[in-house]
């Protein structure tokens, strides 16, 4: 799925990769209130800056112990200009977000 936001400084599309089973995981895993605003983060962080305007959200890793990790590039194709993993503290029942 990719979604398209435009605003006053540039236009962000960002799109999701994950298969239904690793969604629902880190659902599992996270609670859907923190998941939501972890993927809410990451589709908005840097969202005027051209550099960021595309935006790869993906969940990776196995059962128990998923992440996201988010991909910024200048255009949809062109190379990584900047990364961000969620991670899950599950002792805190937060994410943190690490460059």
């Amino acid at each position: 799925m990719t979604v398209v936001a435009d605003d006053i400084v540039t236009k962000r599309a960002v799109h999701f990769e994950w298969q239904a089973d690793d969604y629902e995981g880190i659902e599992d895993q996270t609670g859907t209130p923190a998941l939501q605003a972890a993927i809410g983060y990451l589709a908005t962080w840097a969202s005027s800056n051209e550099r960021y305007a595309h935006c790869t959200i993906s969940v990776v890793g196995r059962p128990g112990d998923y992440e996201l990790v988010a991909n910024y590039r200048p255009v949809a194709d062109g190379v990584i200009t900047y990364q961000i993993g969620a991670i899950w503290q599950a002792d805190e029942k937060h994410f943190s977000f690490h460059s």
